[in-house]
């Protein structure tokens, strides 16, 4: 969290402050600017944090299930299987992370979480898509 803040400091002081206010300030001004940002974004993150402690849990959630399903099976199946290829991957990566996002809209049918569903959706994508390109293309594991 600490490393997204300096991030968001860095972005506010050299995007939008030095571009837009002062193109030529001096880097005593910049480092007042960026610790001015940081104690800025760090208030504003506690008080969303405070009145809305279940919505940045959602939030959280949301976005690692995605990640999740995206990448998990890939890297599973990568490590465990030869038989996998660059297309396989790709099919995987986009039906893993598609699924994790609109699985919730869908009222987690049958009550099974986004990312189990990602992930064995994405695992059906990648096995199946690489075995109909199995031929046309050079498995992930060759140079």
């Amino acid at each position: 969290m600490a490393a997204q803040v300096l991030v968001v400091a860095s972005n506010l002081t050299e995007d939008f402050y030095k571009k837009l206010f002062r193109q030529q300030a001096p880097q005593k001004e910049l480092l007042w600017v960026s610790r001015t940002s940081v104690l800025l974004v760090a208030i504003i993150s506690y008080i969303i944090a405070f009145f809305k402690p279940t919505t940045i849990y959602q939030l959280v959630l949301y976005s690692w299930s995605g990640l999740g399903a995206s990448f998990g099976p890939l890297i599973l199946l990568s490590l465990y299987s030869k038989n996998i290829n660059r297309q396989g991957a790709f099919a995987g990566i986009l039906v893993g992370g598609i699924t994790a996002a609109l699985w919730p809209c869908l009222g987690d049918p049958w009550g099974i979480s986004s990312v189990l569903a990602g992930f064995i959706f994405s695992v059906i994508a990648i096995e199946t898509t690489s075995y109909f390109t199995r031929n046309t293309t050079t498995s992930l594991m060759e140079p």
